[in-house]
């Protein structure tokens, strides 16, 4: 029997941002229609002081921004009684990975105007916005992208046939700890709680799009010193082939 090569994409998403002090944990509702609505990634075109953030993300429950070289930062804002109690930066890098520039790849139907502030030379109307970042190629054969719905954050990690996924690692920065739960989601603690990960979850593609998914285990690896690092395994292994690509 001989199978085609296929290519697998793993997501990983972050389970909305807002840390809840009652909970203990991310306070998200998946199936509200808040959790599901689509927020774009808008391009920062000086309305962002730093200028190595090249595109962010208000979500629901805190910001995301996408840097120069390919690091993610969260802005996390924690709630006590309704209202805002502080806030938490967790950055995240890729360790081992060549730098590279997030572009937007799915323009947005949203109209994005930034009106801040009482100089009107800095305004900006009609923001470039995009529903979907492309941050290329971080490990051979290994690209990454970015999408937000709601609360939540989705990194979608597209390993090309060939390519080994195990060379994906996560790194934390701003983070106290991080853990696999017993469930398989990634809890990385901040000063001001927890964050959640979910599981990892896997799929093949092919040129008719095939969806058949399994899971990914994650493990914790020792941290480096910047931070704390992650990577998975359990993706190496090629899933069942659909029964009509079998022969």
């Amino acid at each position: 029997m001989i199978r085609t090569q296929k290519t697998i994409a793993v997501l990983l998403v972050l389970i909305a941002c807002s840390i809840n002090a009652a909970r203990g944990r991310l306070d998200a509702d998946p199936g509200s229609v808040i959790s599901s609505a689509r927020v774009p990634f808008v391009a920062n075109e000086g309305q962002v002081d730093n200028p190595g953030v090249k595109f962010y993300a208000r979500t629901f429950g805190g910001t995301v921004y996408a840097l120069s070289g390919g690091r993610i930062v969260y802005s996390l804002p924690k709630f006590e009684a309704g209202r805002r109690a502080g806030a938490a930066a967790l950055s995240e890098t890729f360790r081992g990975a060549v730098p590279v520039e997030p572009a937007g790849s799915v323009k947005s139907a949203a109209a994005v105007s930034s009106f801040i502030g009482g100089r009107p030379e800095l305004w900006k109307s009609n923001l470039p916005a995009f529903d979907r970042l492309d941050l290329g190629e971080l490990y051979p054969g290994i690209g990454l992208s970015l999408s937000a719905r709601g609360n939540n954050v989705e990194k979608i990690f597209t390993v090309a046939p060939g390519a080994d996924p195990r060379a994906i690692a996560m790194v934390f920065g701003g983070a106290h700890g991080v853990e696999v739960t017993a469930d398989g989601e990634l809890e990385v603690m901040t000063a001001l709680g927890p964050v959640y990960f979910t599981r990892p979850v896997a799929w093949q593609m092919d040129e008719e799009v095939h969806g058949s998914q399994f899971t990914v285990q994650g493990s914790t690896v020792p941290p480096p010193a910047d931070g704390q690092a992650v990577d998975f395994k359990g993706v190496g292994r090629e899933p069942p082939a659909p029964p009509d690509k079998q022969r």
